[in-house]
């Protein structure tokens, strides 16, 4: 009888180490490293949503530079098509390519510059 009861107490202390010395410390392994894994996910998914938002600002950033660079070759345009037409019109007259115009004439290529601009701010509205 006293080898059957020595035998189960062995059998339950074998049982008890067990579980408090090999089961328990795997299983705070395995939940340190599913914390670990999970805080790593966390922080690839946050710097992910940072590289996007970067993406986009630096994306809009360029849009509107793009932008201002379209309205400012426009303006370069109108500047050069104003230049070319005051200078036609000297030349037609018999003039110097900076002559002084008649006020009707500078009045008109006046007009013409100015709603060219505005054409031009229309086309590339800057925000």
């Amino acid at each position: 009888m006293w080898i059957a009861v020595t035998w189960s107490v062995m059998v339950m202390a074998l049982a008890v180490s067990y579980y408090f010395f090999i089961f328990l410390p795997a299983q705070d392994a395995a939940q340190v490293e599913a914390v670990k894994a999970d805080t790593a996910m966390r922080e690839r998914i946050e710097q992910a949503k940072l590289e996007q938002a970067k993406s986009f600002n630096d994306a809009e950033s360029r849009a509107k530079s793009d932008e201002r660079a379209r309205l400012e070759a426009c303006y370069q345009g109108v500047e050069n098509n104003y230049q070319a037409l005051w200078t036609q019109e000297c030349l037609d007259r018999g003039g110097d390519k900076n002559c002084r115009l008649p006020t009707a004439a500078s009045d008109s290529l006046d007009a013409y510059y100015r709603d060219q601009r505005d054409s031009c701010l229309k086309s590339y509205p800057q925000t």
